[in-house]
């Protein structure tokens, strides 16, 4: 009985080990997802030259879990290569909750870029769900267009107004000012109008990509299964050790008044035999 907690300690690595070869996780069902679809095309829509919408798509993606983070830096090197279509990397995501990866991809890129994209993201894994939205931008980019055409007028007729010879200093200041401010406002409403004709001739993609439903299932489970048993775990770990020390504790007793007496005989033995080993005195 008094070696029992030695055995269970020596035992704990062999029961760990064949408590993880239990929660190994199962085999995927019969229903695993299938191939992507490649034929998936989803911006070859006919845009006229004027059109004045903007599209963006969301598509979702199952991936296998063991190569969903290296398929999401795939799609941000490939967008970052992909000059032709001027593809540029807005945001990526990762996330890891209970051992189960997923990550997400937002590029702008021309609309010739965005299917080859898909189905890099969606390589070898299942296409959930493909959202295509359009907003309608024409109202600003007409408001932006009226404003242009205004300021270049103003700035035309101040233009003008600048080459008569009878302006005197002050009022030569004050239209050169209000030039500079009207010229300052050209510049800004220029770049809202870039902006907008940037967001009409190309496309935003967000790409999200996760482990399919069944590989989180499991993954989930044995993160539940292990908090579940984790007190059952440290209480019993904490019974063994008090079992182990009320084990040991009767040893002492025994041991240590043993060794002392021990050394002490040991002590009076050496002292005797050094004493004997002396030449008497007179000699």
């Amino acid at each position: 009985m008094l070696l029992r907690p030695w055995c269970l300690l020596a035992l704990l690595p062999v029961l760990a080990l064949s408590g993880c070869a239990r929660k190994q996780a199962p085999p995927p069902p019969a229903s695993a997802p299938a191939e992507f679809a490649s034929t998936s095309r989803i911006a070859t829509v006919e845009r006229p030259a004027d059109s004045t919408l903007a599209y963006a798509h969301q598509v979702t993606a199952e991936v296998p879990a063991d190569g969903l983070l290296r398929r999401l830096d795939a799609v941000r090197a490939a967008c970052v290569s992909d000059r032709a279509n001027a593809c540029t990397v807005l945001d990526v995501a990762r996330h890891d909750e209970g051992g189960v990866p997923s990550g997400r991809v937002v590029v702008r890129l021309a609309p010739a870029g965005v299917d080859p994209l898909v189905r890099l993201a969606g390589q070898g894994g299942r296409l959930l769900s493909v959202t295509t939205h359009a907003d309608d931008l024409a109202e600003p980019v007409q408001d932006t267009e009226r404003q242009v055409a205004q300021l270049n007028a103003y700035r035309a007729k101040l233009t003008d107004f600048l080459q008569r010879r009878d302006l005197g200093v002050d009022q030569l200041l004050t239209v050169s000012k209000e030039l500079a401010g009207i010229q300052t406002q050209i510049d800004d409403v220029s770049t809202k109008r870039a902006t907008l004709r940037r967001r009409i001739d190309t496309d935003l993609l967000t790409v999200s990509l996760q482990v399919p439903r069944f590989e989180a299932e499991s993954q989930a489970s044995r993160v539940g299964e292990a908090l579940r048993g984790f007190f059952s775990t440290m209480t019993n770990s904490l019974a063994d050790v008090i079992e182990f020390t009320a084990a040991f504790l009767p040893w002492l007793v025994i041991v240590v008044p043993g060794f002392l007496g021990i050394r002490w005989l040991w002590n009076r033995t050496s002292q005797w035999l050094r004493s004997r080993s002396r030449p008497p005195a007179g000699n």
